[in-house]
């Protein structure tokens, strides 16, 4: 919850929050994302991943996903 982000991070778990598990999530808190593949960040390229993708929350692992958006690097979270 409350994760904010500023556009130069290579993965969601870089953005600052509250923490994970801590979170008063409602509807009108909705995220939408647009990433790019391949984008250049320092020196080298990374890769954005497009299809589920599992993030290390310290809590084990989750599936996240993009979902309702118009191609595979946009969506809903």
């Amino acid at each position: 919850d409350n994760v904010d982000c500023g556009g130069n991070e290579a993965g969601l778990s870089q953005c600052l929050n509250l923490g994970w598990g801590v979170n008063n999530c409602y509807h009108y808190e909705d995220v939408g994302i647009v990433c790019r593949e391949p984008f250049l960040f320092g020196a080298r390229d990374l890769e954005v991943p497009t299809t589920p993708t599992l993030l290390d929350s310290g809590l084990g692992d989750g599936l996240i996903r993009l979902v309702n958006g118009q191609h595979s690097c946009q969506g809903r979270i």
